[in-house]
């Protein structure tokens, strides 16, 4: 009786270990996955702070457009310059278009540069949520997907 009893208890704290190493498993999973979801999102806000450092220093211009066909030549001469204070102004001789810009993180995890410049020809055309698709100190490189067509626009934006 003795020995069945030893043998139940084995068999028993076999039992227990399995099912805490099974769930120490789980455990481990969930934190890293807990912790690679806040690694992302610091990702996000380093990757929009960035895009705002970059923006915010110079004067940018545009290199390429293309909005079905390539419009790059529309912005000739024309300058922009992104203010701390979300303040965008485009100049071009002595028109000079305020407008606002700002940075978010979109649903997918992707920065997004927001552009509006009111209705001002040939500047309303840049009125988008674009996603930033590349960065540096000198070059922004941004796309927006067309609502009604599903063409995808580019725009290159070039410090001076």
């Amino acid at each position: 009786m003795d020995l069945v009893l030893v043998l139940f208890s084995m068999v028993q704290f076999d039992f227990m270990k399995r099912r805490l190493q099974t769930s120490m498993l789980i455990l481990a999973a969930i934190l890293s996955t807990a912790s690679m979801c806040g690694d992302d999102e610091e990702n996000e806000d380093q990757d929009n702070k960035n895009v705002e450092a970059s923006l915010g220093q110079g004067i940018w211009r545009v290199t390429y457009f293309f909005d079905q066909e390539d419009e790059t030549s529309d912005f000739d001469g024309y300058t922009f310059t992104f203010n701390n204070d979300n303040v965008a102004i485009a100049t071009k001789n002595s028109l000079s278009v305020p407008g606002s810009w700002d940075t978010e993180n979109s649903s997918h995890g992707e920065t997004k540069l927001y552009l509006d410049f009111g209705t001002t020809s040939p500047l309303e055309e840049l009125n988008e949520d674009w996603v930033v698709v590349e960065f540096s100190s000198v070059r922004i490189t941004l796309e927006h997907e067309s609502g009604g067509n599903g063409d995808t626009d580019t725009l290159m934006l070039e410090r001076n």
